[in-house]
């Protein structure tokens, strides 16, 4: 703690006074999110301070090891950050290609390049120094977008407005996750590898049940589509399903049921699936 006291004492001294006092101020009282990838523009404009001033404050607090500083790559398409480095002479691919727009961008330093600003872990501790145990939401928020990407405090209830199911998994871990898709255009995503499936789900309605198996790495494969049907999976394709599941060990299995409203399903849930996979 008084390493840290002393080192901002050095920066009062190196940088603008009140662009270090309120940096200073952030550190002990911001709360974990607003200090992951700080914008210094914005930073300035939400404190009233003089932006290039800032900006130098910024730099000097990095050189000081108070902040960590950041090259970001981003998407213009979707603001996401597709590259993330601590210095720019590590930008040298000639194109980026994102997999949830499926388009591939050459980069540009004005459009395409954000430098932000984070908390050095020997100051403050915070959760986004471990993305790997943030809530979804709050990966997507601190990690997955950039900073300039104005995002609501809402962003929890948005995000149930559009997702079908999630799931979180570790590295070399598998899941099985059974869900009913609507007759629309649908996206499997994963923000950590950026991995996307795009699914069009069209045509006749099927009783059978169908499968898409994905896996998630680093390696940068073209976005690719797959056609399904739409349908429903019946009781003893739900029973059948689960006892496949059973056999290869897996213990837990999430199901999505639209329309839960409605008591009919329900109750051939509880009267004809449950007893039958009690004993799997």
């Amino acid at each position: 703690m008084k390493e840290t006291e002393a080192l901002f004492g050095i920066l009062k001294q190196s940088a603008d006074v009140d662009c270090a006092a309120a940096i200073e101020d952030a550190v002990s009282n911001a709360s974990d999110r607003d200090l992951c990838r700080i914008n210094a523009v914005d930073f300035a404009a939400k404190h009233g301070l003089d932006e290039e001033r800032a900006i130098a404050a910024f730099l000097h607090a990095t050189r000081l090891s108070l902040f960590e500083m950041s090259w970001n790559v981003l998407c213009p398409g979707c603001g996401g950050v597709l590259d993330a480095s601590s210095t720019l002479k590590t930008i040298t691919r000639d194109e980026y290609d994102c997999r949830l727009c499926a388009a591939g961008y050459k980069p540009t330093l004005d459009e395409m390049v954000e430098v932000t600003f984070t908390v050095s872990p020997r100051v403050r501790r915070i959760a986004g120094h471990s993305p790997d145990t943030l809530p979804e939401v709050e990966y997507y928020r601190q990690i997955y977008w950039g900073s300039g990407v104005d995002l609501p405090d809402t962003l929890q209830d948005s995000f149930a407005e559009f997702t079908i199911d999630s799931i979180e998994l570790a590295p070399n871990e598998k899941a099985v996750l059974s869900v009913q898709l609507p007759n629309e255009f649908v996206l499997l995503f994963d923000p950590v590898t950026h991995s996307t499936q795009f699914i069009d789900v069209k045509g006749e309605p099927v009783r059978e049940r169908q499968s898409l198996a994905m896996v998630f790495n680093n390696l940068t494969t073209p976005t690719g589509t797959v056609e399904l049907r739409p349908g429903a999976m019946t009781a003893s394709g739900v029973i059948a399903h689960c006892k496949a599941l059973a056999a290869v060990g897996v213990q837990h299995a999430i199901f999505n049921m639209p329309n839960v409203h409605e008591i009919a399903p329900l109750e051939v849930f509880g009267r004809e699936i449950i007893p039958a996979v009690a004993g799997f």
